[in-house]
């Protein structure tokens, strides 16, 4: 079962979120004493700030929280619940939800029963630049060329690159540039080939934002067009995709709602600026045209022919009236 609480504390670093373990302290109900209590493990599974007077809390202290329970024999009514946090199961999740998908993936015979030319890569940099050589040492050179080849070989499913290394040894460097190798290398591509999309991920948002920032230095630093108007990264498209409350202020510009939103905005002024010229074409054809039709009023008029001139004034203000309505169009612009 859910049980939905309200949660409250006084301590200033208190902080709940969803795949947290819980230890509940509840109420029992089977005549024990009013202060028997047995403890329970609870999984939150929803966290929202409360709100007072329609407006939402602006801290962690005061939150309306799902908690999944398996116990069933009591009544909590308004009586309160006792939480310790445990740990939290958001890495655990993800990686029993992991496994139980493997069996679609099409990397999966190769992690169940890795073969040798699977994980094997050459060592033939002869479609890459000279741009990391001097950046990287000899190790790093040789994950950088060969997962870069590797990936963009004709074969009929991916190459599997394990890159280690303790901590300080360049592994976010290395990364950035394969990325940046595989990219060079697709120029060098027939134009009729389909390029690739890179998905890169990390255990948290600190860690793809760090591969984010340098990411974006390097791409901008190895573009032809460095301000290409198509595109938010040089000669590249980046995309941050994540919660937006949780990605770092310095990307913050590449997240998902930001880029469908910068080009929205792209869009919109196109269109109206097509708009605007289309509107001031039609208002000079219309002058044209108006005026055209003046002078065919005070011929007719000076002819004496007032039938004629009759329906030519009626023309006339007709194309009027088309005009006007199109110079209002064009002020809301």
């Amino acid at each position: 079962m859910v049980l939905v609480c309200k949660v409250e504390s006084t301590h200033v670093q208190f902080k709940l979120s969803e795949g947290d373990l819980l230890v509940l302290g509840m109420p029992m109900q089977d005549g024990s004493a009013t202060d028997a209590t047995v403890q329970i493990f609870g999984l939150v599974t929803f966290v929202t700030k409360l709100k007072v007077d329609g407006r939402l809390e602006n801290t962690n202290n005061k939150l309306k929280v799902h908690i999944k329970v398996v116990y069933r024999s009591f009544m909590l009514g308004n009586r309160i619940l006792k939480i310790k946090v445990l740990t939290s199961l958001i890495s655990a999740q993800r990686q029993l939800s992991c496994f139980q998908s493997l069996t679609k993936s099409i990397l999966a015979r190769d992690i169940l029963r890795p073969r040798t030319n699977t994980f094997t890569i050459r060592h033939n940099n002869s479609h890459y630049t000279d741009i990391a050589k001097t950046n990287y040492n000899e190790s790093q050179l040789q994950a950088v060329y060969g997962t870069s080849q590797a990936a963009l070989e004709s074969y009929p499913l991916p190459r599997i690159c394990m890159v280690q290394g303790p901590p300080g040894t360049g592994k976010s460097h290395t990364i950035v540039g394969i990325v940046e190798n595989i990219l060079i290398g697709q120029r060098n591509l027939p134009t009729s080939l389909e390029k690739n999309r890179i998905l890169l991920c990390a255990p948290s948002n600190a860690g793809v934002d760090q591969l984010m920032r340098r990411l974006v230095h390097h791409l901008i630093s190895i573009s032809r067009n460095k301000y290409n108007s198509n595109f938010n990264c040089g000669d590249f498209n980046v995309v941050r995709v994540g919660r937006h409350s949780s990605i770092h202020p310095d990307v913050l510009k590449y997240s998902l709602d930001d880029v469908v939103k910068s080009r929205l905005a792209k869009e919109v002024a196109r269109v109206s600026t097509d708009a605007v010229s289309l509107i001031k074409k039609q208002l000079e054809d219309l002058d044209t045209m108006i005026g055209d039709a003046e002078k065919i009023c005070c011929s007719l008029k000076l002819q004496g022919n007032i039938s004629e001139l009759t329906v030519a004034e009626a023309e006339r203000d007709k194309l009027q009236n088309q005009r006007n309505e199109l110079e209002k169009a064009n002020r809301k612009q």
